[in-house]
């Protein structure tokens, strides 16, 4: 059985720049805004690439 490593927010925020290239506060909003706590790196990786990508609305 394979077990699958799992992250709080903070501790994917404390490594934003290197596993994400993004700040912590980009990487903070977007994993808060889904009110999950904790991810996977692959789901936290998916949420802060999309999260990233959206258009800002005036």
């Amino acid at each position: 059985m394979c077990t699958i490593a799992m992250y709080t927010i903070d501790e994917l925020v404390k490594a934003a720049q290197k596993v994400f290239n993004h700040s912590g506060t980009l990487v903070a909003a977007a994993l808060k805004e889904t009110g999950i706590t904790e991810f996977s790196l692959d789901e936290a990786k998916e949420i802060v690439e999309a999260f990233a990508k959206r258009e800002v609305k005036n």
